[in-house]
């Protein structure tokens, strides 16, 4: 039932096919895997329910005129999204070095006490994506460090990628799977 691993399975299946495919039969795979998930997509209750779900709670961040206000708990999907816009904020605030490791709980409230951001973010430990994270820990320091040990790799597989195909695609497809399950 884990959405995230829903797109990172997608994920995935789209970088190995991209990695082994040309031509038409890029196309006909990719065809391929949008047919059979949309398939799961009307054949598995648990794969719609929680798609619709996640649709109707970012609808419903989407709508809200002041999420700060909105006076109901806020689901998963949209407190997701109001924990990252206060990241943003927090981001603002310490751009170079963040807050430091592990502060984003005290950080949250002091968001959520001058009436800036929705209560329930300051009910987690941190904001649920690993870029967003490093950037209000570490600031823009940490998430160009974070950045740098995600894309240097990449680079070095896929420029090797025509040398040892099988070594190549494993470290493309890992550091892809990690890229995807940080968000």
């Amino acid at each position: 039932g884990s959405r995230g691993a829903f797109v990172g399975l997608i994920t995935l299946l789209l970088v190995w096919i991209a990695a082994n495919f040309r031509g038409r039969w890029l196309l006909l795979s990719m065809t391929a895997i949008i047919i059979v998930v949309g398939s799961l997509y009307k054949m598995s209750d648990r794969v719609q329910q929680r798609v619709d779900v996640a649709l109707a709670e970012f609808e419903q961040y989407r709508t809200m005129e002041s999420p700060q206000a909105f006076e109901d708990v806020l689901d998963g999907t949209a407190v997701r999204f109001e924990m990252w816009r206060l990241s943003g904020m927090v981001f603002s605030d310490n751009p170079v070095w963040g807050v430091g490791r592990g502060n984003y709980w005290d950080s949250s409230k002091q968001y959520v006490e001058k009436g800036l951001v929705h209560p329930d973010v300051a009910t987690h430990a941190h904001p649920h994506n690993a870029y967003v994270e490093m950037l209000i820990s570490k600031g823009i320091i940490g998430l160009s460090v974070f950045l740098a040990l995600l894309v240097y790799p990449l680079l070095f597989f896929i420029k090797t990628f025509k040398q040892s195909r099988e070594t190549a695609l494993l470290g493309i497809i890992h550091i892809a799977g990690f890229s995807v399950f940080s968000l």
